[in-house]
């Protein structure tokens, strides 16, 4: 299966503070980071066979995708897309719960056995 490439043409902060990224680490903890905003993302390309294959710009553009941000002090506060980094879950709204530790639990056993299954 090809790996879709795309490139940052945008970005938004975002408006409303409370927004928040659920990643579970591997030792099965969960880790809350903040959103910081929304990147506006096109495909350029896909990654197939050990190297990136360029679309030629369709006549009605690019195909654009919009994706939560988030930014890390291990990559000197660069932001990225939140599913960039192992172990993302899931975007939690504002004001909404932060997820019990029954919900991480399943979550964690669902990631080992689709992995397992690769």
């Amino acid at each position: 299966m090809d790996d879709l490439l795309y490139r940052t043409i945008d970005f938004h902060p975002a408006q409303i503070p409370g927004w928040r990224a659920c990643f579970i680490n591997d030792d099965g903890s969960l880790r809350v980071d903040p959103v910081v905003g929304w990147l506006v993302q096109e495909r350029y390309g896909a990654y197939r066979n050990g190297s990136e294959h360029v679309l030629e710009k369709p006549a009605e553009g690019y195909e654009r995708r919009v994706v939560a941000a988030t930014h890390s002090s291990e990559w000197e506060g660069r932001v990225f897309e939140v599913d960039f980094e192992d172990g993302f879950w899931k975007i939690l709204p504002p004001d909404g719960p932060d997820p019990t530790s029954e919900e991480v639990a399943a979550q964690r056993e669902y990631q080992q056995r689709k992995n397992a299954s690769r």
